[in-house]
């Protein structure tokens, strides 16, 4: 029933609909032959009278009751099955992180001609570290590509400038820095603009939107609360199917942690959105052409050997984030079943595929660079580019694979 967002209390809640709308068919059929007239409400016309006729609207009820309980995807539930069950979802950011820059090509213009479906790289190579300039120049290189078991498994590829999943699309990217950064990524291998991934401005807490090649868009809206994620996201999800993207990714938390330091607040706020998703599931996806996603970005830990503020290092602390990280992925409804055996019994499905960007921190920053006390970060909450690098060709694949 979890894979269907289904549980007993909603077929409950069906079996008291479907019992009303019984006894009202029979009661006016009732009424119907005591008055002689011929019942309007006849599904077929098999002779029989209206108790034949009321027998065959019954069974006509329940069979649509069954199927639609039994066998379809509520619109908007995301649901993988079968031979890519487990390739999408928090078990595609957990690759492998290495130094070895041998599976490297020499040029970075030579990209375009790798085979995607090599066991290269994915991320790393040719990354660029916009934020630090030459901060990690006396750094080992920090590498990331899928795990190799799963990607010969679910085919996944390398996204590169030429062959990824954001050309001709609307991507909406909307949340805090973290977001951000995934943002720019997504520039990086898809807009038209060579630089625009620099996002050149000393004005961050700022909303972009940049020409993707292929005639798409790609646009991010700086919300760095989860309750200002809620509320663009309703507004995008009430938009004209015209209006919506594509692919749409979105997180945030380090504010509510470092700011609003209320995890309860966090959590109905997490809950509220996955109400915005349910409320709008059938005006937005059920008659949609296109399919939406919807990716949800984790939260990435903060290295407060880094920060001197102490009220800061209490609230960012590896205990108090990890509470924030979790209400997310706990949250009924919220983040989808991706058929990794993640998901929890209890738990309704929910719209979003979850991206592991903080597996992906903490994966670069286990490299070792503690020789100068970097560990992959400079100001404790930004990472090398690398990590977001690695998010974006998560999300690419996970684009291809949910169709």
């Amino acid at each position: 029933p979890g894979s269907y967002g289904c549980d007993s209390r909603h077929l409950e809640a069906r079996a008291r609909v479907v019992g009303r709308g019984v006894f009202l068919i029979f009661a006016r059929l009732v009424r119907a032959e005591a008055r002689s007239v011929r019942p309007k409400m006849a599904v077929a016309n098999i002779g029989g009278g209206p108790t034949t006729t009321a027998l065959v609207a019954v069974t006509f009820l329940v069979a649509s009751v069954v199927s639609w309980s039994g066998t379809g995807t509520p619109a908007g539930f995301v649901e993988v099955r079968g031979e890519n069950a487990g390739c999408v979802g928090l078990g595609l950011s957990h690759g492998e992180w290495s130094t070895d820059t041998s599976g490297c090509l020499v040029d970075a213009k030579d990209e375009d001609d790798r085979d995607a479906s090599g066991d290269g790289p994915a991320a790393g190579c040719f990354s660029y570290d916009d934020e630090f300039d030459d901060e990690f120049n006396d750094e080992p290189p920090a590498l990331w590509r899928f795990a190799l078991d799963l990607k010969r498994r679910c085919g996944l590829h390398t996204e590169t400038e030429q062959w990824n999943a954001f050309v001709g699309k609307k991507v909406t990217v909307v949340g805090d820095s973290v977001a951000r950064h995934v943002y720019a990524s997504v520039l990086r291998l898809a807009a038209v603009d060579g630089d625009a991934f620099y996002l050149s401005t000393k004005e961050k807490h700022r909303d972009w939107w940049h020409a993707l090649r292929g005639d798409g868009v790609a646009e991010f809206v700086w919300a760095p609360f989860i309750a200002n994620v809620t509320r663009v996201i309703e507004m995008i999800l009430q938009s004209s199917d015209n209006e919506k993207p594509d692919v749409l990714v979105m997180g945030a938390a380090l504010w509510d942690a470092l700011h609003a330091r209320d995890v309860a607040r966090y959590q109905s706020e997490i809950a509220k959105l996955a109400t915005v998703f349910s409320q709008n599931a059938k005006e937005t996806f059920g008659k949609q052409k296109k399919h939406l996603k919807m990716f949800w970005l984790t939260v990435t830990p903060v290295d407060v050997s880094k920060l001197t503020d102490g009220a800061k290092i209490d609230a960012m602390s590896f205990g108090k984030l990890k509470q924030y990280d979790d209400a997310a992925k706990g949250a009924d409804g919220f983040l989808a079943d991706a058929g990794d055996g993640r998901k929890s019994k209890k738990k309704k499905n929910g719209f979003l595929l979850p991206v592991d960007v903080g597996a992906l921190a903490t994966g670069c920053a286990d490299l070792g660079f503690r020789k100068s006390n970097k560990n992959c970060t400079r100001d404790g909450i930004h990472y090398r580019a690398v990590v977001y690098d690695a998010a974006v060709q998560a999300i690419g694949n996970a684009v291809r694979l949910v169709g």
